[in-house]
């Protein structure tokens, strides 16, 4: 990974985490963190690696909420 595709993918996965806390005030979410951002070497698409402390049945309500959100996050 070149220097400009790791200080990219370090903006991308500090954004996220502000969008997840601040701007996405869903109470179903509870706490999700980003654990990492995978960045392609053109920069036109990224994978973003999330976690949560919640059990199985949350983890499918917060994919549902991401899911729903997803638009929100990715404009």
């Amino acid at each position: 990974m070149s220097k400009r595709t790791e200080r990219v993918a370090d903006l991308i996965r500090r954004e996220m985490a502000d969008l997840l806390m601040r701007k996405l005030r869903d109470p179903r979410l509870g706490f999700v963190s980003v654990t990492g951002v995978e960045i392609t070497s053109d920069l036109s698409s990224a994978k973003i690696w999330l976690s949560s402390l919640d059990g199985a049945e949350k983890r499918k309500e917060i994919v549902k909420v991401l899911t729903h959100a997803a638009p929100f996050l990715r404009h």
